[in-house]
């Protein structure tokens, strides 16, 4: 009788440390966004956690914090590469104002190469993300592609775009 209660109390500590692994490696989160009013991305050349997600993140007011305009609020936008793909590949940003983009390298080492009127390259090794902004209202109405440069997976032509409304 004793070494039953003994098995079963044993079974239920292996239970729960599986869950809290698993809760801890984000297991159980369906998407990341900036929502909940942390920091979605860190500043570029920083470790971010390796959580996945293939549900793009929707545009975020910020309205406080490090990423926030004393100005106008901020919009943040987030594309994750993963498996040699952008997600979105289509960014639609229909507000002016002050924009901050966050791309996160989710399984390799990536580059993106974003034109003018933006002018900005990133290198992210494996789980880095990079995050920069801009004023959304002077950049002319239109499609912007981006694309990988040096870091783009053989035979993978990886192609995004921005659209300014």
């Amino acid at each position: 009788m004793e070494s039953k209660k003994i098995v079963k109390i044993i079974v239920g500590i292996i239970v729960v440390v599986v869950l809290v692994v698993l809760f801890a490696s984000g297991a159980f989160q369906k998407k990341t966004t900036s929502s909940n009013g942390e920091t979605p991305a860190n500043t570029e050349g920083n470790a971010s956690g390796t959580e996945i997600s293939l549900e793009p993140s929707a545009p975020v007011k910020v309205t406080g914090g490090p990423l926030a305009s004393v100005e106008s609020p901020t919009l943040f936008y987030e594309i994750k590469i993963i498996g040699g793909e952008f997600f979105p590949s289509e960014v639609i940003i229909e507000e002016k104002g002050n924009v901050q983009v966050g791309v996160v390298a989710t399984d390799a080492t990536y580059d993106v190469s974003f034109p003018a009127p933006i002018e900005k390259y990133l290198l992210m090794k494996k789980g880095q993300a990079a995050v920069f902004g801009f004023d959304a209202g002077a950049i002319q109405a239109g499609t912007y592609q981006f694309s990988c440069r040096d870091k783009c997976p053989e035979g993978k032509k990886m192609e995004g775009r921005l659209v300014f409304k």
